[in-house]
């Protein structure tokens, strides 16, 4: 897990670190297309709050099997969290935490690891999972905060931060440094959402959307037999029904995750400037980024979940020219140029309706 942007409005047992970041996605199609025609009949939506958060599972089928799923996707969420989840202390995460040198990583666990440390390298370390003891320090951990970060407690934080301390042989983590301390937050809500996604898959449902805590993954059509519509919140400090959305999405197949300080920017009054406050994994220092939201498009949702995260602590420019570098992402960037306005910039390929 990366970067934190400081001003935060929500804090999660699984997204402890992301306490800022979800420019919650509101998927049109879950609410606007189910409650219409002949279609009803093969609409099924399950709904509930787990890992801090809610989500909402909508899936095509003519099948009435709501105790099955509603029991799988229960049993995904306990599992992952017995992996990953900081906030638990026997969980995998929080013994490894704790010094369990001898602990032996499940499935999850390395899929996410992997997928982390491959991000840490194309990021040059802007993502870090290794940021535990920062998220611990500026007290959105699960222990709240622990220290003052002055600059000699942040030299020994940053002296056991980074990807490169730590790697993994097989089912084993080796770390250079002692303690190192990992959180994986900014990719385990959207590991999640591909696990249950990859689980209706395999169960042979062909036409579904996956949402936990505005991560998503989107399969099939909906059951109009269109792509599924997801509308992209306007980064204002306020909620306005009527212009709530700075974009329709169109999805199928695909994933979308969106992160950013959408209510809380802060604005220079002399210059009018707005920008979003970061803490960069390699200085551990809070740093000004115009970049006010990020919306991934990819090819599932962790993957979208952690490039959107990597791209607000890189701010505008940087994110802009990472993302043409990365030819299975597709991005919007919602923005503040030097004029204090909100611009809008999305790739060529971004699904947009608008």
């Amino acid at each position: 897990m990366p970067s934190m942007i400081l001003g935060a409005n929500s804090k999660s047992p699984i997204t402890g670190l992301l306490f800022w970041r979800r420019a919650f996605t509101l998927a049109i199609g879950l609410f606007a297309l189910s409650a219409c025609g002949p279609e009803e009949a093969t609409w099924r939506a399950y709904t509930g709050s787990a890992q801090g958060t809610t989500y909402r599972i909508s899936v095509v089928s003519e099948e009435q099997n709501e105790p099955e799923l509603s029991l799988l996707v229960e049993e995904i969420f306990a599992a992952i969290d017995s992996s990953m989840s900081t906030y638990i202390p026997t969980s995998l995460i929080s013994r490894i935490n704790s010094g369990d040198t001898a602990a032996v990583l499940d499935p999850h666990f390395i899929r996410v690891f992997d997928a982390a440390w491959e991000l840490s390298a194309q990021s040059e370390g802007l993502f870090d999972c290794t940021v535990g003891a920062l998220v611990n320090a500026y007290g959105f951990g699960p222990r709240g905060r622990i220290l003052e970060v002055d600059s000699a407690s942040l030299k020994r934080i940053l002296a056991r931060t980074g990807y490169n301390l730590v790697r993994r042989v097989d089912e084993k983590l080796i770390m250079d440094r002692d303690p190192i301390s990992l959180d994986f937050n900014a990719l385990a809500q959207g590991y999640t959402v591909d696990v249950i996604a990859d689980s209706l898959i395999a169960r042979g449902f062909e036409h579904f959307l996956v949402e936990v805590g505005g991560e998503l993954r989107a399969h099939g059509n909906n059951s109009r037999g269109e792509p599924w519509k997801i509308g992209i919140d306007r980064p204002n400090e306020t909620i306005n029904d009527q212009d709530r959305f700075v974009a329709l999405a169109q999805l199928e197949n695909c994933a979308m995750a969106t992160s950013g300080n959408y209510r809380k920017f802060w604005e220079n009054p002399d210059t009018g400037e707005k920008y979003v406050h970061s803490i960069n994994p390699k200085t551990g220092k809070a740093e000004s980024s115009n970049l006010l939201s990020c919306t991934i498009v990819a090819p599932n949702a962790m993957r979208a979940d952690g490039c959107a995260t990597a791209c607000m602590i890189m701010g505008y420019k940087r994110a802009r020219q990472w993302i043409a570098s990365q030819p299975d992402l597709k991005a919007m960037f919602v923005y503040a140029d030097e004029r204090g306005d909100v611009k809008i910039y999305q790739t060529e390929k971004f699904p947009s309706l608008n």
